[in-house]
């Protein structure tokens, strides 16, 4: 068993080691997992309040938020999950080249330089006036993104976003900042 601390407390949050075993956090932020067989898994959180971002991941002392845990036998230390409590927020507008409004754009953020941490990327859609919202932004370097048409989470593929690199437009997410974009639709 692996026994858990999720902090400030974020009641409901789900932990999910690699989609493999999932578990939501209690009243005071504690989770348990049972049943753990050996393997590398990474942490991911879900479920937050759009203030909090992922801000660490630890075992006893050890930041592995960038790293898999390898389980090979029991966990003697306490797997801690250290939320950040106040995320950043984009909000946009996607236009056509003509400068019209893109309506129904798939929106993607993802980060600039950790991109295998899928916990950071975030999709959604422009609505019929172009304008897009992301909340819950952990603080770091941002590539966004907007499509007229883009097969649901092929952006997860680094060899799509390679093709579309320079049609990004790079933001900086500073802790609780704000951030304006305008993006323009990339068609195919």
């Amino acid at each position: 068993m692996a026994v858990g601390f999720i902090f400030p407390h974020a009641a409901d949050a789900s932990i999910t080691l690699d989609q493999a075993k999932y578990t939501e956090t209690n009243i005071k932020g504690e989770f348990r997992y049972r049943g753990i067989i050996p393997g590398d898994y990474r942490v991911s959180v879900g479920a937050l309040p759009s203030t909090l971002y992922l801000k660490d991941v630890r075992i006893g002392d050890k930041s592995i938020l960038n790293q898999t845990i390898s389980v090979r036998g029991k966990i003697n230390d306490a797997l801690t999950v250290i939320l950040g409590s106040n995320a950043g927020r984009v909000d946009g507008k996607v236009v056509l080249r003509d400068g019209k409004a893109a309506l129904r754009n798939t929106v993607v953020i993802v980060p600039n330089n950790d991109r295998d941490r899928a916990d950071l990327v975030q999709d959604t859609v422009s609505s019929s006036d172009g304008n897009f919202r992301f909340f819950g932004i952990a603080p770091g370097d941002y590539k966004v993104f907007a499509w007229d048409q883009i097969e649901k989470f092929s952006w997860f593929d680094p060899e799509v976003l390679k093709r579309y690199e320079s049609q990004g437009v790079l933001i900086h997410i500073a802790e609780g900042a704000r951030q304006n974009v305008q993006l323009t639709s990339i068609s195919n």
